[in-house]
């Protein structure tokens, strides 16, 4: 509905120019349009940012504090990821940031801008799925490698009873439905967070097509 009353209050202002009417009411047109999914999508990323900081923070401080220190490499495997999302933070806002500049209002250069901000939203949802599926692992061979007696208290490790590929697959089975799970709630949270916005900004850009190629009553 709020999509609808932008379009039609754009449709009207497109049509009340003059004729011969150069470009630069058509970018006003569409800074203002776009200002609202943008400032959505800089405020869910800073959401998230500071979300992944207490989160890997408390699991960095927790694992290096706690567990008489032999728990260390988690500690160092959270802090490694973490640093990889805060870069990955920084790209997007950076993008986000130039997408909200006026050089990037232009139709051409705001369309490519939110191609490149897709292909970042999907790297993060698979990332983050490969990720829940990597960690899962990794702490089996730590559960392992730290704890051997764990074998004879659960199906998902070896022991002297049940043989390392018969583990293998439990954990597999239990990771893959995990995983799959996982993935499916993340796509609802990253369209939540951005899917949504952005097809508002793709909207906005065939809307700005229509009006560039709608020709005028004179001609």
């Amino acid at each position: 509905m709020e999509l609808d009353n932008m379009k039609k209050i754009w449709n009207e202002q497109a049509n009340a120019q003059l004729p011969g009417a150069d470009d630069d009411s058509l970018q006003s047109i569409m800074r203002t349009k776009s200002k609202m999914p943008l400032a959505s999508l800089k405020r869910n990323l800073l959401a998230e940012l500071i979300t992944v900081i207490l989160c890997y923070g408390g699991v960095v401080v927790l694992f290096l504090t706690s567990f008489q220190g032999s728990w260390q490499l988690v500690a160092w495997a959270y802090f490694i990821l973490g640093a990889l999302y805060l870069f990955y933070f920084y790209r997007k806002y950076k993008l986000l940031k130039e997408m909200d500049a006026p050089a990037s209002q232009v139709k051409v250069n705001l369309e490519q801008k939110v191609k490149t901000l897709e292909k970042y939203v999907n790297f993060y949802l698979f990332s983050g799925t490969a990720a829940i599926f990597l960690l899962l692992w990794f702490f089996w061979f730590l559960l392992v490698e730290n704890l051997p007696y764990i074998g004879s208290e659960s199906v998902f490790f070896p022991s002297s009873n049940r043989h390392l590929m018969s583990a293998v697959f439990n954990w597999f089975l239990v990771t893959v439905a995990f995983t799959l799970l996982m993935h499916q709630l993340s796509k609802r949270w990253v369209n939540k967070l951005y899917g949504q916005h952005i097809r508002k900004l793709r909207e906005l850009i065939n809307q700005m097509e229509e009006i560039e190629t709608k020709p005028h009553p004179d001609e």
